[in-house]
């Protein structure tokens, strides 16, 4: 009876270790009392034993939850997360780091403090997740923005899940994704923009098209207009990139201005852009625009304390209906501006149908012209040209024609535009200078051949190489070939064709520049590059003894030469009065259909066989 109470108590221990109630009460066996009592000794020790290590237990738990509930703090202390608890309804009980993310202090976003602070746009889809909450997903992730405590707006990312304990309670973590947002909206608009300019790109003014022509269906009109800039390739070129890149930048601050609200302004490549404009009362309307457009980009430009000036030629079409191909009116819009570039540059053309015509012979003449050096289809003659001292042929000048097979003989200066563009030109240059001085080669005595040469091949660094190459595989002295140089190709110096000149030079060819006159530019080109001749503008011989104006500028480009030592010269002579006009002011060579009509090799040839025959016969030696 006397250890009853005692084992009682045992199994109590034993009980509260293992986390059960209470055996007091409970009978307990017969047995010896000294065994009995040494056993309830050690079950009560035992039971001692396992209620300390649950309480070790506890305490390290704790612990772990405390080290693991500080990081979590500190790390939406940080602004990287903020984590929150919610009730099923969205209302906030705990958001921790929101301060650190917005600025603006926890407690105003309990509740539905942040529902206020959501961006208008993004509203209805944060609606809508609650919604799905309520319909019963288990699971939510949405993005918005939220404002801060500047008055900005930071995107982020709500993540969270439902927790199946009492009560139902929201748990999750709101992520700044600000940063990702921000390079995802980057790559979208480097999608859509030109990066120089920050223009809507060819992608976005097509878009913007489409969207004009579903208005025109309302009743509204609307035009394209194509434009690109005369002159540009000069100032790039001569003044280098960056110069270029800074007058593409103000060109787009021009036209900016110059278009209404509502207008797209887009750059389609180069020096190329292009406007859809809504909203016109009448067609006259975009004409209007198209003169504003030339005056306003025809203004003088500052860049880097150099004064340049360019211009601007513009093509027009009218949407003619809602249903209108939005490609086909952007390749009328081209076409127009293409009729602008033939009619002189500096104005504009509104698209006819008459155009369409022309566009499609274009493309027939570009794929013609593409396949033309390689079916042999070019012709060189050579026109002669005469020293006026001696009265005889001293050069012929290489003449280009193409044998078109179904249009005959087609002057390559008709051309000549076209093949730039296509990428045929600068070939068909070394073509020419090739196939001079193998036919220059068989001529006797010192006559010498001239060959027209484009900024393209001048722009080249290895032109001079290959004029040395043409020299050695003809067998032609390098003083018997002349490289005419037209003077708009000269223009404010460009450093790397006056390079190009010089290394010319060094191989011993004669230099000349032609249409001499025909820009202010002139005398600044005879001062920096090393000419042998000049070529004085057509247009001042054909004025000869017509107005005073010609015979005066001829006297004095003869008189300038004269005096620097430079041989002068003159084409498009035709009649025997200007040539006599000429020997008076002692202009040294001459050439024009008044010495005959241009030739073929073999012509050239046979004329020198026959040489003493004939008023302008060639010297054979």
């Amino acid at each position: 009876r006397v250890l009853r109470p005692v084992a009682a108590l045992a199994r109590d221990a034993e009980a509260g270790a293992a986390g059960g109630a209470g055996l007091a009460g409970q009978p307990l066996g017969e047995a010896s009392t000294i065994h009995e009592f040494e056993f309830l000794r050690e079950r009560i020790a035992n039971a001692h034993a396992a209620l300390h290590q649950r309480a070790e237990d506890a305490r390290r738990n704790a612990e772990a939850l405390a080290i693991s509930e500080r990081r979590h703090r500190a790390l939406a202390e940080a602004g990287a997360l903020v984590l929150w608890r919610s009730t099923p309804d969205g209302r906030l009980i705990a958001a921790a780091g929101w301060e650190s993310l917005t600025g603006q202090p926890e407690p105003e976003a309990l509740g539905c403090g942040w529902a206020g602070r959501v961006h208008p746009d993004e509203r209805g889809r944060v609606t809508g997740a609650l919604g799905h909450i309520a319909s019963g997903h288990r699971e939510i992730d949405v993005e918005f923005r939220l404002s801060t405590a500047g008055g900005g707006w930071r995107w982020v990312r709500v993540r969270g899940v439902l927790i199946d304990e009492p009560g139902q309670e929201w748990v999750g973590a709101l992520e700044d994704v600000d940063e990702r947002r921000r390079a995802e909206a980057h790559v979208a608009h480097l999608a859509h923009h030109d990066p120089l300019t920050q223009l809507p790109n060819r992608t976005r003014l097509r878009e913007r098209l489409v969207d004009a022509l579903g208005h025109v269906r309302e009743g509204a009109r609307a035009a394209v207009l194509c434009l690109d800039l005369d002159r540009f390739k000069h100032v790039n070129d001569s003044l280098g990139h960056p110069a270029g890149d800074a007058l593409l930048v103000a060109v787009t601050h021009r036209l900016t201005h110059v278009v209404r609200e509502g207008d797209t302004v887009a750059r389609m490549g180069g020096d190329e852009f292009a406007i859809v404009q809504t909203g016109l009362a009448s067609p006259r309307d975009a004409e209007v625009l198209a003169e504003r457009i030339v005056n306003t980009l025809g203004a003088p430009y500052e860049l880097n304390g150099h004064q340049v000036s360019i211009g601007a030629s513009v093509g027009i079409v009218h949407a003619p209906s809602a249903d209108a191909d939005p490609d086909r009116l952007m390749a009328c819009a081209d076409m127009a501006l293409y009729c602008a570039k033939q009619a002189g540059r500096g104005g504009y053309r509104t698209f006819s149908p008459d155009m369409d015509a022309r566009l499609q012979g274009r493309r027939d003449t570009e794929r013609e012209l593409a396949r033309a050096l390689a079916r042999n289809e070019f012709e060189v003659s050579y026109e002669p040209v005469v020293n006026v001292r001696f009265g005889s042929i001293c050069a012929y000048e290489a003449k280009v024609h193409w044998q078109h097979p179904q249009r005959g003989p087609i002057e390559l200066a008709e051309v000549s535009g076209l093949a730039d563009e296509i990428g045929v030109l600068r070939p068909l240059g070394d073509w020419i200078l090739r196939q001079a001085c193998l036919d220059a080669a068989a001529w006797p005595g010192d006559v010498r051949v001239a060959v027209d040469i484009t900024t393209g091949q001048l722009e080249d660094a290895a032109f001079p190489g290959i004029v040395a190459v043409a020299l050695q595989r003809s067998g032609l002295p390098a003083a018997r070939l002349e490289l005419e140089v037209g003077e708009h190709a000269l223009a404010d110096g460009a450093e790397r064709v006056l390079d190009a000149l010089h290394r010319l030079k060094a191989l011993g060819v004669r230099l000349a520049i032609d249409h001499f006159g025909s820009s202010r530019s002139a005398l600044g080109c005879l001062r920096s590059f090393p000419f042998d001749k000049v070529k004085i503008e057509e247009s001042f011989v054909r004025q000869m003894g017509v107005d005073k104006e010609g015979d005066a500028m001829v006297r004095a480009l003869t008189a300038l030469c004269d005096t620097l030592g430079v041989a002068s010269a003159a084409s498009g002579v035709d009649a025997q009065a200007q040539l006599d006009l000429l020997s008076d002011e002692e202009c040294v060579e001459v050439q024009g259909r008044l010495f005959g009509r241009a030739l073929r090799a073999s012509d050239v040839v046979r004329q020198f066989a026959q040489a003493g025959e004939g008023p302008w016969a060639p010297r054979s030696g």
